[in-house]
This record gives structure tokens, sequence and C-alpha cells, in this order.
């Protein structure tokens, strides 16, 4: 019994002096800490387990457990070169004035305001005639950036007309291009409903070159001229969205645009006017876009 003992007691302390050689080898463990030797607590664990942990086996390499993290002195670097550049264009803008009304735009504006009530909303301006012959309500909108890519004059589609009919329109276009400042301007896509007892004739025109074009036509019983309007001309799937247009009869077609013209007063200078404020406006809502930025970016 006694060798038996003292053989179990060997092996045992043989045993844990081996462990414990292993475990030393393999991992550096954190130390652990308890109020007394002998007591029963659990161990703390120190910091410096949370901060890093070491293998020190040739078999598992090194590793740390912090992770990195962007420098703040590179936001704030990014930062600072978007406000710079932001502020830089606003500075551009208001050196070239493209923020003020030009003369001959404000001159144009004062004859509309004779005939029409001008509205500006963000970037919609509404104009509302002032008085009509028949008591109709009649409204032209537009947005400063529903532009459509300008084409040649020779390449619009004015109908079946002839080449002597074709010819002096063309006349007419080179004579409208020179007594009008708005060549470099693109067609601008505008929006004219004539409304009387709820019911209400839609036109889809654009402006080109100081003359109303009309792209279709249409009549609506159930939507609001406010609707159309705020959907720029567009009514719902469930209505009929008129004929098309240049399919329509050629007197047909001359009518419609002279009752436009004559009657509504949606005219040349209506024409002119909603070419020239659209590029004025864009450029009013560009800088309102530059403050806001800079406002959000700040």
């Amino acid at each position: 019994m006694k060798i038996a003992r003292c053989t179990l007691r060997k092996w045992a302390t043989t045993t844990t002096t081996a462990t414990r050689s292993a475990r030393s080898s393999v991992v550096a463990f954190p130390t652990f800490s308890s109020t007394t030797a002998s007591s029963s607590s659990s161990p703390v664990v120190t910091n410096n387990f949370l901060r890093t942990a070491i293998i020190s086996n040739n078999n598992h390499p090194t590793f740390n457990c912090r992770r990195p993290f962007s420098s703040e002195s590179t936001k704030s670097s990014s930062k600072s070169a978007l406000l710079e550049i932001l502020a830089r264009e606003e500075q551009e803008e208001a050196e070239i004035g493209n923020t003020e009304l030009p003369t001959e735009l404000l001159e144009l504006k004062t004859t509309i305001e004779e005939s029409w009530k001008i509205v500006e909303d963000g970037a919609t301006t509404d104009l509302y005639k002032i008085t009509t012959s028949n008591n109709a309500k009649i409204q032209v909108s537009f947005h400063c950036q529903d532009t459509i890519e300008a084409v040649d004059v020779g390449e619009l589609d004015y109908g079946d007309e002839d080449d002597d009919a074709n010819d002096e329109v063309l006349h007419e276009e080179e004579d409208n291009e020179e007594d009008f400042d708005d060549e470099g301007s693109s067609p601008v896509r505008f929006t004219a409903t004539v409304t009387k007892a709820g019911n209400s004739l839609v036109f889809a025109c654009f402006s080109e070159l100081g003359q109303v074009r009309i792209e279709g036509v249409s009549t609506t019983a159930k939507s609001t001229p406010e609707f159309v309007h705020e959907n720029q001309g567009t009514l719902p799937k469930i209505e009929y969205q008129g004929p098309d247009y240049t399919e329509l009869a050629e007197d047909l077609q001359e009518s419609l645009a002279a009752y436009l013209d004559e009657e509504c007063g949606v005219n040349s200078d209506v024409a002119t006017f909603i070419a020239m404020f659209t590029d004025y406006r864009e450029e009013i809502q560009y800088v309102d876009f530059l403050k806001q930025a800079q406002s959000i970016v700040s």
C-alpha cells in the first residue's frame, strides 16, 4: 500500500508539472488576482487580457485585438475641401452676375405682368391670366429644368405642309432668332390649361426661338387644373390622353394654335419669357443648392 501510494503521488506530481509546462510553452495567459491564496472565489482577469492576447507557439501567430479607425484629421480635411469648393462655386456665380435679373428679361417680365400674374414656387413658375373673354381660367406652368435637347429648325415636324410653306416658316424662325436674345436657350416644355365649368382643355407645349409649339392636346373633367399642372400636364392613365397631334387635320392644328395665341394670350412674348426666365430660375436654384449644401456639411 505504501509503495502504491508513493507511486500514485509521484505520477500525479509528474503529470501536473508536465501539464503546467506545456501550457506555459504554448500560451502566455494573463495573470489572475484574488483576495487570498486560499480563497475559493473566482479569479479576476486583469486588463491586460482585454487589450492583447499573445500566442507564443511557433504554430500560432501573434495577433492583436485592437481595430484600426479612420483618423479624424482625414475626415476634417475632406469636409474642409468640400466646403471650400462649394463656397468657391457660390462666389463665382455671384461674380458672374447670374443671380441678377437681366435688364432685357426685367423689361419683358414687366410687359408680361400687364396680362399675367406670375407666381414663383421653388423650381416651378405659374402664370395666371388676369382677364379672359369668356370667364375661363387660363394658367401656364413650367419647371426650370424641363428643357429638351435643341434640334435644327429644319428637323422640326410641322405637319404635311408643302415646301414653300416650310421655307416660309424657316425664314420666320431665323428672323425671330435675331429679334430675341434666347438663341442659347434650350426649348422648354410648359403646360397651358383653359378651364371652364370644371372642364379643362390641356395643351402640352414647348417654347422654342420665341414661338409656341404644341405637342399635344387633351380634355379632362376629372382632373383639376392644380393636379394637371403639378404633374406637368400628365393626366391619369384612366383618362384619354388626347389624339396624336401630328395626325390631326392641318386646319385643326392651325386653329388650335391660333386660339392659344389670340384668345388665351399664350403668344410669342410668353414663349420668349418662358425660355429666358427658365435660365434665370435655374441659376437661382443652383445657388440655393450650394448654400443649402454648405449649411448641411458645416
